[in-house]
């Protein structure tokens, strides 16, 4: 394995900023203004999809505070080997591109006697693939709906209905549609319910099962689209075995979200979910609201940047707080600058195409540094 890069930082900024990108960060942001003279170092490991992102905040902070540095480790691909050296103390600072596990929240709370914090850091993206982007809910070309509400969603997808709708929804016309749909069944897609390297959903899964359904419980109609790529294979071994019979779902190395959207445009009476990304032909998106008098959203760019669509995602930076006690000065002044104007806007220049916090969204996160 390399040596972690350690960054010195005298290295000159650059805004790689891409072409024909428009989002920039928002100007009410406040600027950055140090609080004072920090010494020490920090550790972090970083996720590969956050990597270019967290170089340009370091080096940026690092010119702000000479006497600080932050130690990066590039060499790890996955938000879940950050989380396992903050839980053994390796590091002071973990990325993370997803919500923490259950399995995560637990053994952390087993160890520590309390949660891990999660200080959101930037918006997921658009439409990015791969890149904690949106999630987008897919119907049918053909079918007549425009637009649902995230408690009937609730409804469809989950048995628990813990945002109140008054009944399960099991057909078309509970939603309000007449004629040939009237008792026409919803047929449900998504994801596999749980990884069986892991025990835990994906990540996609368990943010859409948090957002929609407050940890709420699955149906068990939920048609599970293999992921059938390599990466897919490794986390669910029985995939292989699946391929060969009729249980899959999926084509061979189809990625499971692409899955998703594919067995929509073949089904009629098909419901899914996935990235903007991920769309085709014979599959559209619905209007979603999180509350059942609207407003309703499409999902587009700025409803995203401006956090108002409902399943829009979020980037987080994990740290190891006690209840009561102070953060570590350079970890505190870090986020402060990251929370920033000028942090935000290497978010909005970075390619990952993350999007900026709003002020609001700013605000609220920097609350958890005191």
């Amino acid at each position: 394995m390399k040596p972690p890069l350690m960054i010195l930082l005298s290295l000159s900024l650059s805004w790689n900023m891409l072409p024909g990108q428009v989002v920039k960060a928002d100007p009410s942001l406040p600027a950055y203004q140090p609080a004072g003279p920090i010494a020490g170092e920090i550790a972090t490991i970083v996720p590969h999809n956050l990597d270019t992102l967290m170089q340009s905040w370091v080096r940026a902070f690092h010119q702000h505070h000479p006497a600080a540095s932050v130690r990066l480790n590039l060499t790890v691909p996955l938000s879940a080997d950050a989380f396992e050296a903050l839980m053994e103390d390796r590091i002071q600072i973990a990325p993370f591109v997803r919500e923490t596990s259950p399995t995560e929240e637990a053994d952390f709370r087993q160890k520590f006697g309390y949660a891990p914090l999660l200080i959101c850091v930037a918006t997921g993206s658009h439409a990015t693939k791969y890149n904690t982007h949106a999630l987008g809910v897919y119907v049918n070309a053909s079918n007549p709906l425009t637009k649902l509400t995230l408690a009937q969603l609730d409804a469809i997808y989950f048995t628990t209905r813990r945002r109140g709708y008054p009944e399960d929804i099991t057909t078309w016309g509970q939603l309000g549609l007449t004629g040939e749909w009237a008792n026409r069944p919803i047929h449900l897609y998504g994801m596999v319910h749980r990884y069986e390297k892991t025990n835990n959903p994906p990540g996609i899964l368990y943010f859409f099962m948090q957002r929609v359904s407050r940890g709420g419980e699955l149906k068990h109609t939920v048609r599970e689209i293999i992921d059938t790529t390599p990466h897919g294979r490794t986390l669910m071994p029985q995939a292989t075995a699946m391929l060969a019979g009729a249980g899959a779902g999926n084509e061979p190395g189809m990625e499971a979200l692409d899955g998703i959207v594919a067995a929509v445009a073949r089904d009629p009476a098909g419901i899914g979910y996935s990235g903007f990304r991920n769309r085709r032909e014979g599959a559209k998106t619905l209007a979603l609201a999180s509350d059942p008098g609207g407003p309703f959203f499409t999902g587009t760019l700025d409803e995203v940047l401006q956090r108002q669509y409902p399943l829009t995602r979020r980037i987080y930076i994990v740290i190891n707080r006690a209840p009561g006690r102070p953060l570590n000065p350079v970890v505190r002044e870090f986020l402060r600058f990251v929370l920033s104007r000028e942090g935000q806007e290497f978010v909005a220049a970075d390619p990952s195409n993350y999007l900026p916090l709003t002020p609001r969204a700013a605000a609220r996160a920097r609350t958890q540094l005191d």
